[in-house]
C-alpha cells in the first residue's frame, strides 16, 4: 500500500479527537517519531 494511502486511512481513523490524542501520546512516546515530527515543522 502507497505511503500516501496509509496516511490517508490514519487521518480517517484520528477524525475523533479521543483517537487523535491517544494515537499521538503513543506515537510521540517513541523518541524517534517523536525526533522526526518535530523537525519536520
Amino acid at each position: 500500500m502507497p505511503m500516501e494511502d496509509k496516511v490517508r486511512v490514519v487521518e480517517e481513523f484520528t477524525r475523533d479527537e479521543l483517537v487523535a490524542t491517544t494515537a499521538a501520546t503513543g506515537l510521540l512516546r517513541r523518541p524517534d517519531v517523536a525526533f522526526k515530527a518535530m523537525s519536520a515543522c
